[in-house]
C-alpha cells in the first residue's frame, strides 16, 4: 500500500488519479471532510477501492497527493517557456517560477479550499504540504545532504518563510500587491541562500 503517490508519466494511471482528486473535490462543499469514506470516493470516481489503494494509502493521502499535483502544475506552467529543456540555468530564474506558483497554490487553497475547511478539513494541510515541498525543491537546489547542514537548514527556513507569507497573503481581505510580495520575498530567498558557502548554480542533483 503506497504511502504516497509514485512520479509516473503513464496516462492511465493519471487519469485514475485526476478522476480521484475530482472526486474528493466535488464532496466539498456536500459534507463534512470527516464523512467522507474511501467507498464514497472510489465510487464517485468509478473504480473500485482496490483501485483507489493501488494509488494512496487514504483520502488524507489522496488529499496530500492533490496539492501536491497542485503546486506542481502552477510551477511547471512558469517553467514552459525555457528552451533548453533542462530547466532554468540559475537558482535567481527558478525562483521566478517558484514563488509565482506558491502564491498560486496558496490562493487557489484559499479559495477552492475553503468550503472543505469550514466542512472540517484542517486549514493547516495546504501550508504544511506548501512548506514540505518547497523544502524538497529548494533543497536540490542548495545541495541538501552533501554538506555539514547549512544548506539543509537553509531550505528549511525558505520553506517556511515562503509557505507562511503566501498563506498568510491568500487569506487576507486586504493584499499588498503581488508584486511587491514576490520581490520581498525573492530578496530574503537570495539573501538566506547568498549566507551559504558556495554558490548556487544549479541543482545539485545535476551536478557533476
Amino acid at each position: 500500500m503506497p504511502s504516497s503517490p509514485v512520479e509516473t508519466s503513464d496516462p492511465r494511471v493519471l487519469r485514475t488519479r485526476r478522476l480521484l482528486e475530482d472526486a474528493l473535490l466535488s464532496f466539498a462543499s456536500e459534507r463534512p471532510y470527516a464523512t467522507v469514506t474511501v467507498k464514497d470516493i472510489a465510487a464517485r470516481a468509478t473504480v473500485n477501492r482496490a483501485t483507489f489503494y493501488a494509488h494512496f494509502a487514504d483520502k488524507d493521502d489522496l488529499l496530500r497527493g492533490l496539492l501536491r499535483s497542485r503546486l506542481d502544475q502552477a510551477l511547471s506552467v512558469r517553467l514552459e517557456g525555457d528552451d533548453s529543456g533542462d530547466g532554468p540555468a540559475s537558482f535567481e530564474a527558478y525562483l521566478d517560477a517558484l514563488l509565482p506558483a506558491a502564491l498560486e497554490f496558496s490562493e487557489w487553497a484559499a479559495g477552492g479550499c475553503r468550503s472543505a475547511r469550514q466542512q472540517g478539513l484542517d486549514a493547516a494541510l495546504p501550508e504544511a504540504e506548501l512548506r514540505a515541498r518547497i523544502e524538497t525543491l529548494v533543497g536540490q537546489w542548495l545541495g541538501v545532504g552533501e554538506d555539514d547542514g547549512a544548506a539543509e537548514m537553509t531550505a528549511s527556513a525558505v520553506a517556511a518563510m515562503v509557505a507562511r507569507v503566501s498563506t498568510d497573503w491568500s487569506r487576507r481581505a486586504e493584499r499588498v500587491p503581488e508584486g511587491t510580495v514576490l520581490d520581498r520575498l525573492r530578496s530574503l530567498v537570495l539573501g538566506a541562500v547568498g549566507a551559504l558557502p558556495d554558490a548556487v548554480d544549479g541543482p545539485a542533483r545535476a551536478r557533476g
